[in-house]
């Protein structure tokens, strides 16, 4: 379960706004810390790429999740085998990662007077 997240950083430039056609987006998970008790700390990048190197904003953060051993172990333990989290979890949080971003990042783009980086549908994994 999410409890949480923060953002630890955020890095954002504009070179050319009139060069701007559209956003990819770009999420991914940095680390997975096991914490005390039934916590982890789930570390993130994502980044905003406008097309045509109009700009680039980049956010890194910190997701808080409380999960019972059992869940945790396996979390855990796919992390180290193989650098990554099962798909089932990682949809969700990718959701909720797309939807912090998505807040942040659009008053950042607010500020910089360039399009909120915003990405409304919802996402789902396939192997």
């Amino acid at each position: 379960m999410i409890l949480g997240d923060r953002v630890d950083k955020i890095k954002a430039e504009v070179k050319d706004r009139s060069k701007y056609k559209g956003i990819t987006i770009h999420m991914k998970v940095d680390d997975v810390i096991d914490k005390d008790g039934d916590l982890l700390e789930i570390k993130y990048t994502t980044t905003f790429d406008y097309t045509q190197d109009s700009a680039l904003m980049e956010i890194s953060g910190t997701i808080v999740a409380k999960e019972d051993s059992k869940e945790k172990k396996r979390l855990l333990k796919e992390w180290k085998n193989k650098k990554q989290l099962p798909l089932d979890y990682l949809e969700k949080l990718l959701n909720v990662i797309n939807f912090v971003d998505s807040a942040h990042g659009t008053i950042v783009a607010r500020i910089l007077n360039i399009r909120p980086p915003i990405k409304a549908m919802k996402l789902t994994l396939k192997k």
